[in-house]
């Protein structure tokens, strides 16, 4: 069932981030992928991420 298989690896994603030490709160989930800007995962995160939280890479 590709629904269930989604979910699982979704799952399986938050779990890792968790072990890693992200808090579960922080972490935000949008499903919808392109240049779409109206998703309800990403809006949350632009609301809590501020200058200076990602280092540079």
């Amino acid at each position: 069932m590709p629904g269930q298989h989604d979910r699982t690896g979704l799952a399986r994603q938050i779990d890792a981030m968790c072990a890693a030490g992200v808090v579960e709160e922080h972490i935000y989930v949008g499903k919808r992928a392109g240049s779409n800007t109206d998703r309800e995962g990403l809006i949350a995160l632009l609301g809590f991420v501020r200058p200076g939280s990602v280092p540079p890479t």
